[in-house]
């Protein structure tokens, strides 16, 4: 094991982190400290992860691919039979598509919206014989644009973010028609809380203590005695939902550290009478938020202390509802980073090699402890003088990693001899810990 090895892999976790706090499918626990170097504090409120970002609602597929679609310009006919994309112009809010059906079969279209968005959809054939069928994202058809319904017009709000599918059929014979989609965004109501300038209510926000820093930007710090909660708030990042069930959005405001801890901090305003007021706040470590069904969905990483700063081995994530006495946790789970199991296990190794049998005795499963108690397996390692490690994923197990082992034993007579075995650990992820676990050792003595 080599310093640039470990140099490679830290790059690599650190890679998977990014991504996956910038979004995908994490659980969530209660977030553990961090390295010694980066130390988290807890907050009052259930602890959570932060969110990323929601971009308002756009015009419907404008950045989605495909083909634009210009009134009275049809679609190329897509070879293998999928349904065409329509998207709009820059700038549009609408799309006009022409074709010819011909009996038995359907023309499938498809497009892209937002949940909250406002669609208008109407279907004109020249034997008034054209039919259509609108389905949502979840398969569903929208009411009124039912099969069997013989629809030629559709308006509504749209229920779900995500592809919708048009489907084209004639209801006798053959249908030459024209179909016309218009995807508008509703104005957001006087006074809504997407409408506030957050730089001037922070500036003037007496919750807080405000201290400029010198690239001009201010780090709030909040007065309640006991909280830790500061940061530099990110106002181009503010995430809106509605998280208190009560048909209006709320918003939740990252703040960063400005320095390697990422973001530290999280505050969530609702809509009072005279404008936004702080309802919750929570702080943390390197965290991501978003809004995810009607909940603030937080996430960020689990460390088991010995980690480099950039390379956690899991992540938390949690969801949150709004209550009267701030953020209330719906649900909580967490999951390891996979990249990092082979630098588990170099960990476990390394540990065996200071002679902190305790640390590396924990980092075996439960079932491992159970048929190895730790005296009898400390005392296997009592003559073990080095030990050169190499640990690498195995691309048939992806809970696997491969180890080869040179292991420098003394003697009885004062001599030494050096070893070799190579096999596998399995790594897994123990939701109870949080952290990994090394289970199922195979292993062989090398010639």
């Amino acid at each position: 094991m080599t310093i640039k090895l470990l140099s490679i892999r830290r790059t690599i976790v650190a890679a998977c982190l990014a991504t996956a706090l910038a979004g995908c499918a994490t659980t969530a626990v209660t977030p553990t400290p961090g390295p010694t170097n980066a130390p988290v504090t807890q907050a009052t409120i259930p602890p959570l992860p932060t969110v990323a970002p929601q971009a308002t609602a756009q015009p419907a597929t404008t950045a989605q691919p495909g083909p634009t679609a210009q009134p009275g310009q049809p679609l190329p006919t897509t070879p293998d039979g999928t349904p065409r994309r329509i998207s709009f112009a820059p700038g549009a809010t609408s799309a006009a598509v022409e074709g010819a059906v011909v009996r038995g079969t359907r023309d499938r279209y498809v497009l892209w919206a937002a949940a909250g968005q406002e669609m208008r959809v109407s279907l004109a054939s020249l034997e008034q014989n054209g039919a259509l069928v609108i389905i949502a994202p979840g398969g569903a058809a929208l009411p009124g644009a039912e099969p069997g319904a013989d629809a030629k017009a559709w308006s509504g709000t749209l229920p779900a973010a995500g592809d919708y599918t048009l489907e084209v059929g004639p209801t006798r014979g053959n249908a030459t028609y024209r179909l016309e989609v218009s995807i508008t965004t509703p104005a957001a109501p006087a006074g809504a809380i997407r409408s506030t300038d957050w730089a001037a209510l922070l500036a003037n926000d007496p919750a807080f203590y405000h201290e400029p820093q010198p690239d001009g930007r201010t780090y709030l710090r909040l007065r309640l005695d006991g909280e830790q909660v500061g940061g530099i708030p990110l106002l181009d990042n503010v995430v809106y939902g509605d998280f208190d069930g009560d048909a209006r959005e709320e918003a939740a405001i990252t703040l960063a550290s400005g320095g390697t801890a990422g973001n530290v901090g999280l505050l969530v305003y609702r809509q009072g009478a005279a404008g936004p007021e702080l309802a919750a706040w929570r702080n943390g470590y390197k965290l991501w938020a978003a809004a995810e069904n009607s909940q603030l969905v937080v996430r960020e990483p689990i460390y088991a202390g010995w980690e480099a700063n950039c390379c956690p081995t899991g992540l938390s994530t949690a969801r949150y509802l709004l209550g009267p006495s701030g953020l209330q946790a719906v649900d909580q789970r967490s999951e390891g980073v996979a990249e990092a199991r082979p630098y588990v296990v170099e960990h476990f190794y390394d540990l065996l090699r200071a002679k902190d049998m305790a640390g590396a005795y924990a980092l075996l499963g439960d079932a491992e402890q159970a048929a190895n108690p730790f005296d009898a397996w400390a005392a296997g390692y009592a003559n073990t003088l080095d030990l050169a490690v190499t640990a690498q994923a195995d691309p048939a197990r992806p809970e696997a990693v491969r180890v080869t082992i040179e292991a420098t034993d003394a003697t009885p007579d004062g001599g030494r001899v050096v070893r070799r075995f190579a096999g596998t650990w399995d790594v897994v992820w123990v939701t109870a810990r949080p952290g990994y676990a090394l289970i199922n050792p195979q292993f062989q003595e090398l010639p």
